[in-house]
């Protein structure tokens, strides 16, 4: 009898000892990696931005592909959100938003893991020579569960993994993705016929097929002359809202109702050559911006895009060439 009260008062110890130990340890752990990529600082940035894209590259999306993702807010930057829902249990269920967006430098974003609580964490990319560095972190608080104290010894190891993982897939989409060649122009003053709407990301190419179908059986009819390709001017996009004018430059335009005219003034503008399907035009705009930014020009009016290949005719996208222009001081 004496033995087991030995034992008991012996375990007792060790359990106040451990409890002791446990809120001497660290109450927030904080996570980070880095890596290197040979890339452009917008290229890297539209990767962690545009949310959808973490279909792509994150390490959990890759552990259970059949999660159901919910999203919500604007596509990217600021407010964009979305939830998962998994069986897997090292997957769960939780939620992400970005709660601080500064393009090409700093993403912040706040994760719900439900039960097991909240955690803030971020993106930094920093300049390097011939790329960028960008830098992973995530910071969780412990709490006062001891056991969570405990746990905490071993998350670096066991999550760090999966940010490095994570890293290394966004380095290989970033590098792999073509750089943009801006170039400062000058244009002339262009005459054209359009239709002016809004529309959504989901009915955008159905709106501006409709109207260049349109657009194109004005022109036949009043025998105009097309005098270049047809183009798009964005007046907004915001929360996944276009404000479109859908055109056709003309050597002379017609007065109508229903299909108005317009005119571009003669100006400066930046202008990129960019291949590919139009649902994946943004990193050629964030290039753009990204190069305004870089050389300290001021924007001088809305962009446009222009359409040199007739999807009709060529079914290989990417063989299609926009032409896009942004106008400058």
């Amino acid at each position: 009898m004496r033995v087991l009260k030995i034992i008991g008062l012996s375990l007792l110890i060790v359990i106040v000892i451990l409890l002791i130990v446990s809120f001497l340890l660290p109450r927030n752990v904080i996570i980070e990696r880095s890596i290197f990529i040979k890339s452009d600082n917008s290229v890297v940035f539209e990767e962690i931005n545009t949310l959808k894209n973490w279909e792509k590259w994150s390490p959990w999306h890759k552990i259970d592909s059949a999660m159901k993702l919910t999203y919500s807010g604007p596509v990217s930057g600021l407010g964009a959100s979305y939830k998962w829902k998994s069986e897997n249990d090292k997957v769960g269920n939780g939620s992400m938003i970005i709660t601080k967006c500064v393009p090409y430098d700093t993403l912040l974003i706040e994760m719900n893991f439900m039960e097991q609580g909240k955690s803030g964490g971020g993106f930094f990319i920093s300049k390097a020579d011939s790329g960028v560095t960008l830098r992973w972190t995530l910071e969780s608080d412990l709490g006062n569960n001891p056991i969570s104290r405990y746990f905490g010894l071993f998350i670096d190891k066991m999550v760090g993994s999966d940010f490095e993982k994570g890293l290394k897939s966004i380095r290989e989409i970033a590098e792999s993705t073509p750089k943009y060649k801006i170039i400062e122009t000058r244009i002339g003053q262009t005459e054209y016929q359009y239709i002016r709407d809004t529309c959504s990301m989901a009915t955008i190419s159905k709106k501006m097929g409709n109207y260049f179908v349109e657009l194109m059986a004005f022109v036949g009819k009043n025998k105009l002359k097309m005098k270049a390709y047809p183009f798009t001017i964005y007046h907004s996009w915001d929360n996944n809202i276009f404000d479109m004018e859908v055109a056709i430059p003309v050597e002379k335009v017609k007065e109508d109702n229903r299909v108005l005219s317009g005119s571009l003034k003669a100006t400066k503008v930046v202008m990129v050559d960019y291949y590919g399907s139009y649902e994946k035009v943004g990193g050629a705009y964030n290039a753009i911006t990204n190069w305004i930014k870089q050389n300290n020009k001021k924007s001088a009016g809305f962009p446009w895009e222009s359409y040199v290949t007739d999807p009709m005719t060529e079914k290989d996208q990417s063989k299609w060439l926009t032409k896009i222009y942004w106008p400058i001081e």
